[in-house]
């Protein structure tokens, strides 16, 4: 699995172009339990970029970036499905306070 954190902004003034306020990349760390969200299966920190990458196995996974204040979003985390077939690349998106899968 691999994929960027951003953090979404609203602008005070539009930008102008295809994305009049663009997110701007988020570094953390990325900390990934198991399917019964208890059990860390593990604490990936990010580039400066706000990218990571980490192997996992197969199975249900929940994702959760760690926040400017050093917790997790205040709702659900994100569950992936992690499968042999196809590779895993997520975009998560901060707004407010709250991680959400994006385009």
């Amino acid at each position: 699995m691999s994929g960027q954190v951003v953090l979404e902004s609203r602008c005070p003034v539009p930008l102008g172009g295809d994305d009049p306020c663009p997110a701007r990349p988020f570094p953390t760390t990325v900390l990934i339990r198991g399917a019964d969200g208890q059990r860390a299966v593990a604490s990936v920190p990010t580039a400066a970029d706000g990218t990571f990458a980490v192997a996992l196995q197969p199975g249900r996974y929940h994702v959760d970036p760690i926040l400017a204040d050093g917790n997790p979003p205040a709702v659900s985390s994100i569950i992936v499905d992690v499968s042999n077939d196809r590779v895993l690349s997520l975009t998560i998106r901060i707004r407010g306070g709250l991680a959400v899968l994006g385009p």
